[in-house]
């Protein structure tokens, strides 16, 4: 038949038609199958025969080559045992007691040749069917933002949600309501499965997910409770298995009412995007993030984790993304008690900028087991963290970081700071690195080579300053105003630095009102060309020891040098 006489045939006549019943409680695979026979006489080839498989329009075949070829079968499926080739028209899943009705269409392809062998030439087949027990799937179908679709449509209601490793009815009771089940899964088998159970005033509702063995987190899982803002506890995280998770934005977003969250079974290997997880505000007391993997995340908008004002984060034996800038200052900074970082894996950073700016309730910040090796820019890592009291960042390795501008600026509580490990041999930038550390009494910035900037002033602000140890420091070449401000400095240690390079001492010493020694005597100024003000302002100041190699070029000028040296 060409196509006007198959659509006349359908007018008049009715296709072969079946039903197929799965009366098993389990999920089944089941393939269509039609298998070519042997027929005494003359026989018409495969190749000349059309069938089409459908079930309620036949333009909407199921099985994709209509035409039997040699190229389409699959004899390795046969059936029966002499059947001369097997050919699959469709594969298919049936849930438990479900049936499906399906017609099918044979005839002779048009372009079959007329020739003697294919005349009063005849065709015989028969169809097969192979069924097998199939593992449900139990990924969980993706959720969008508006979804209103099976527990979602009730999100309004719900003040707590458990997620079950099986499935289970569930009933309600003293005169309460249950909603559901409701089909949840990616593909529509009914792998997972919804509740929502609520008291008769339907004021305390809890949503129940269910899946055989577990739920399957769907590669993108953005929005899946979002907005379940009455919601104040979620039961049974640990049965969702994320280990194909690629996208966790706004899981949890617009969840206001939730107190706990514990992120740290979870498998995220492979998330890359993690924008909003949290809700922009919630009653959090506690965030447990212990032993996430993070190592391919390049979006997190910094989880929204900043208004949180009682919350302790632990991240402990998490390994951070490559790019850990503003990882905890989004917006005005972490505003949470503490963070908790044992064992946190740093070792593929790059950029830790302004990684934890603004967080400015934390009292003590662990450290220590930062990998910083890769490390580039560390500008304003910890600016305005202004309540810690303690920082140790002697096991930093600096020596490929090029930015250190507002590190520690406005951290208003530290009194100590060793940074004497720091390789910054490739720092070019250290604008206000120490700016409004009010309270800093005693810095130890020895073995600091400033040799490849032009300028350093990188004291400023240090106003409270009581003891500076500078053994082995190299000092750049433009050194006007270097130590300038600083009175309340009365200890300088300048043991063995290098001044070689050094051009313009202009001011460098001025208004330190409160050195009353000053030992110069590795100073080596034979490139010098401005001394002048050198040591004006140093009211107290009562001695200077100078070396052989402190010496006085005939054209440096050395205007006012000592002015208000009254001591």
């Amino acid at each position: 038949m060409n196509e006007e006489q198959l659509a006349s045939f359908l007018a008049s006549a009715k296709p072969y038609h079946f039903t197929i019943h799965n009366e098993c409680n389990d999920l089944a695979s089941a393939s269509i199958n039609l298998e070519s026979l042997t027929v005494s006489g003359k026989s018409l080839e495969d190749e000349y025969i059309d069938a089409i498989l459908y079930e309620d329009d036949y333009n909407s075949n199921l099985n994709t080559n209509k035409q039997l070829t040699g190229n389409t079968s699959n004899d390795e499926n046969k059936v029966i045992s002499d059947a001369k080739h097997a050919y699959s028209l469709y594969n298919f899943t049936l849930k438990a007691n479900e049936e499906r009705d399906f017609n099918l269409l044979l005839y002779m392809n048009p372009d079959t040749p007329m020739v003697d062998t294919n005349m009063n030439a005849s065709w015989k087949g028969k169809i097969t069917l192979s069924t097998e027990y199939q593992e449900e799937n139990t990924t969980i179908r993706q959720i969008f933002s508006s979804d209103t679709n099976g527990m979602w449509e009730h999100k309004d209601k719900l003040t707590k949600i458990v997620i079950e490793n099986k499935k289970s009815v569930k009933t309600a009771e003293d005169g309460g309501k249950v909603y559901g089940p409701f089909d949840e899964s990616a593909d529509g088998y009914g792998g997972v499965q919804s509740y929502v159970v609520c008291d008769n005033e339907e004021t305390d509702c809890t949503g129940y997910l269910q899946g055989t063995n577990g739920i399957k987190g769907n590669e993108d899982c953005s929005n899946l409770f979002k907005g379940f803002s009455n919601v104040t506890n979620i039961e049974g995280l640990e049965n969702i298995d994320t280990r194909n998770v690629t996208n966790m934005s706004s899981m949890f977003n617009a969840m206001t009412n939730l107190q706990e969250i514990d992120l740290s079974m979870w498998d995220t290997s492979n998330v890359v995007n993690i924008d909003n997880l949290l809700p922009s505000s919630a009653n959090f007391k506690k965030i447990n993030l212990q032993n996430l993997d993070l190592s391919k995340v390049e979006s997190y908008n910094m989880w929204m984790l900043v208004l949180y004002p009682d919350v302790i984060l632990d991240m402990s034996n998490s390994i951070l993304p490559k790019n850990c800038s503003n990882f905890f200052s989004t917006g005005p900074g972490f505003k949470g008690k503490s963070i908790i970082l044992k064992n946190v894996d740093t070792s593929q950073v790059t950029n830790m900028q302004g990684m934890f700016t603004g967080a400015e309730k934390i009292q003590e910040l662990d450290v220590s087991s930062f990998d910083t090796s890769n490390v580039i820019n560390m500008s304003g890592m910890f600016n305005s963290a202004s309540n810690i009291q303690e920082l140790d960042v002697s096991s930093f390795d600096t020596r490929n970081v090029t930015n250190m501008a507002y590190m520690f600026f406005n951290m208003q509580n530290i009194q100590k700071l060793d940074l004497s490990s720091f390789d910054i041999s490739n720092v070019t930038n250290f604008q206000d690195i120490f700016k409004d550390m009010t309270d800093l009494q005693k810095l130890n910035i020895s073995n600091w080579d400033l040799s490849k900037i032009e300028a350093g002033s990188i004291l400023n602000g240090l106003s409270n300053l009581n003891t500076l140890d500078m053994t082995n420091f190299v000092f750049p070449k433009d050194c006007s105003g270097f130590f300038a401000g600083l009175s309340g400095l009365n200890n300088l240690i300048l043991n063995d630095v290098d001044t070689s390079n050094v051009t313009n001492m202009t001011g460098m010493f001025h208004s330190a009102s409160s050195i009353q020694e000053l030992d110069l005597s590795s100073f080596d100024t034979s490139q010098v060309t401005s001394m002048t003000v050198m040591f004006g302002g140093t009211t107290n100041l009562q001695s200077i020891t100078f070396g052989p190699k402190f010496v006085h070029k005939a054209d440096a000028s050395t205007t006012a040098m000592f002015n208000g040296c009254r001591s």
